[in-house]
């Protein structure tokens, strides 16, 4: 990995602008990891908002009183600002700017690099995903070597519900013997 890191800094020794689109591309994967924890969370405080009270992550005491940190009422505006922040910022660096990314000219590869690079990393993982996840192969070889090995799932046909805590989602590994997961 330092390798490649070595290899990015040379080629930043002819050309600066291949190393603004390198860092743009670092700095837009930042706030979409940024957005993938604070759009979740600004979903689940909406959808708390609509359920009757004991239910969801109100569980009719204060997160104060269970040891978590919490605004209060200002929680939902403070996630709301972070969201459209970070969606603000993404946005703002990502976006192509010939006088940024490419001032010369010369490439139009460089103006919408930080685009690219992510249409391919959202192509390359869907791939994976469905090759190792979705394929009809790779579903029955996890499904047989879990059952091989006494694992079942939470909520599964096979799983009774004591089996599982209370805690546990459905899909959660559940180990069917002393033996664990080894």
């Amino acid at each position: 990995m330092s390798a490649l890191a070595a290899a990015v800094l040379l080629v930043n020794l002819g050309q600066s602008q291949v190393f603004t689109a390198v860092t743009s591309v670092a700095v837009v994967v930042v706030y979409l990891a940024y957005l993938f924890v604070t759009i979740p969370m600004l979903l689940r405080k909406l959808r708390d908002r609509t359920l009757p009270r004991g239910q969801g992550l109100r569980s009719g005491e204060p997160a104060a009183a269970r040891g978590h940190f919490s605004l209060g009422r200002a929680g939902l505006p403070v996630t709301l600002l972070a969201v459209l922040f970070g969606l603000f910022m993404t946005a703002n660096v990502a976006w192509p700017r010939a006088a940024v990314y490419d001032p010369a000219g010369g490439h139009w590869y460089l103006q919408y690099f930080s685009l690219l690079f992510l249409a391919g990393a959202l192509l390359l993982g869907g791939l994976a995903y469905r090759v190792t996840v979705t394929s009809p192969a790779a579903r029955s070889t996890s499904t047989s070597r879990d059952l091989s090995r006494g694992r079942t799932w939470c909520g599964s046909p096979r799983t009774s519900r004591s089996a599982c805590s209370s805690t546990s989602p459905p899909g959660w590994p559940v180990s069917a013997g002393p033996e664990g997961f080894g």
